[in-house]
């Protein structure tokens, strides 16, 4: 999707404005509505054009389609409201095929965000909106749509290459993550973050199965099936901060928002990729690359399991403190939807905004090892943060990220930034 500014309106598929009460205070608003041949101030009384927050409303006019979003109060709005509602208007665009559409900046003004930051959001957002995965079927004749070109229609003179920029590596992050198992292998997702860190000018390292052997990665080996390796990104000394994660291959997008946010604020990754097993043995002691023991007991996951190793590698590595990414836990999405977080903390280090904050306590060793893993029934948040606290340095906190991957990439992103700003 590309964008342009432009002074005057463009040829396009739609025009989109944004409609709020107290209409008339928004800078040029007279004249544009006059310029429409339809009768907009009465509209919005009679509830014709809806006001709501999130609201959308097409009108079919002589000189084109309006598209009218509800703004509601806009002094009230979020930066999140912005997000939530224009990945709306992408989605609305994409079932409508509009692929080319003028923003009225101006009609979107909002006294507490600037110009540029409304557009940012606005543009981000519709990218977000509009994604489709890449699909393989043979017997469809529809043609792929998508929107070309968004028309900013403003005097201002905006920065939005970044924004863009962003935008669609996240749409191709996006379009891996939705590539079948057997597609997107776990050598091939290591091809892609090598590439990728190769084009930002960060180091990638790679730690296959036999350097996991010889390291005596014992947690990671025994989560994993033979495709499990470590990437190892930017691992220097100037690092002062990493990111660490174990995934598995089907449930990545956690790793690229990781690798995203490593590029951007140059710090140093730790990142586990592989199938993981099925089922653990049960009643079966393993050491990790530290020493330190677990029991493996009955219902024990390796999904639990596989971070130990990496988290340990990264506490070795000299960084001032270490950040511990996955995916939302099913109990915490159950709670908290797709957009919800949970962090862990060992009370050190200042945990990040999140819908729980948990405060982790160090485990209780089992009758033949330094830590117990099982199938909890209750309390498997709690549980599993004890299991990581045993093997975390002095500053740590654990980010269960939202499915959304938007706000897996701002969550982090802030939390670095934070960071780095203490430094």
């Amino acid at each position: 999707m590309n964008y342009r500014l432009e002074q005057q309106q463009q040829m396009g598929d739609v025009t989109i404005i944004g409609v709020s009460r107290h209409q008339h205070t928004v800078s040029g608003w007279a004249d544009f509505s006059a310029s429409l041949s339809v009768p907009m101030d009465e509209w919005m009384k009679t509830g014709d054009i809806q006001l709501k927050k999130g609201a959308l409303t097409v009108l079919p006019t002589a000189t084109g389609r309006i598209l009218c979003v509800g703004l509601d109060h806009r002094k009230q709005l979020s930066e999140a409201d912005i997000d939530t509602i224009f990945e709306a208007v992408g989605a609305l665009m994409i079932e409508r095929k509009w692929s080319r559409a003028n923003v009225m900046l101006e009609t979107f003004f909002m006294p507490q965000f600037s110009k540029q930051m409304v557009a940012s959001h606005i543009l981000s957002a519709i990218r977000y909106g509009s994604y489709t995965p890449y699909g393989y079927q043979t017997s469809s004749n529809e043609a792929d749509v998508s929107i070309d070109e968004l028309i900013f229609i403003t005097d201002e003179r905006l920065e939005l290459a970044d924004a863009h920029r962003e935008s669609e590596q996240l749409a191709v992050w996006r379009a891996y993550e939705d590539e079948p198992v057997n597609v997107l292998t776990a050598a091939h997702i290591e091809e892609r973050i090598i590439a990728y860190c190769h084009d930002a000018e960060l180091a990638c390292q790679v730690l296959t199965l036999q350097d996991l052997e010889a390291l005596g990665f014992g947690a990671a080996l025994m989560a994993y099936e033979e495709d499990v390796r470590v990437l190892l990104v930017n691992t220097t000394l100037e690092a002062q901060h990493a990111v660490v994660g174990a995934f598995a291959v089907g449930d990545t997008m956690p790793l690229f928002s990781s690798v995203e946010a490593i590029v951007t604020a140059q710090v140093m990754g730790v990142f586990a990729i592989g199938t993981l097993k099925k089922t653990l043995p049960n009643k079966h002691v393993i050491t990790t690359m530290i020493g330190k023991t677990i029991e493996l007991a009955e219902g024990a996951l390796a999904s639990d399991l596989a971070l130990v190793d990496v988290l340990a590698f990264a506490a070795t590595q000299h960084v001032q403190s270490v950040t511990t990414v996955s995916t939302l836990s099913e109990e915490g999405q159950l709670v908290f939807g797709d957009t919800g977080s949970i962090a862990y903390t060992n009370g050190r280090m200042k945990a990040p905004e999140a819908d729980l904050v948990v405060q982790a306590a160090m485990p209780k060793p089992s009758a033949l090892a330094d830590a117990l893993l099982k199938r909890y029934t209750k309390g498997r948040v709690m549980q599993r943060a004890a299991l990581y606290r045993l093997f975390a340095p002095a500053l740590w906190v654990h980010l269960e990220l939202p499915h959304h991957a938007r706000k897996q990439q701002v969550q982090l992103g802030q939390l670095l930034r934070n960071l780095i700003k203490e430094d």
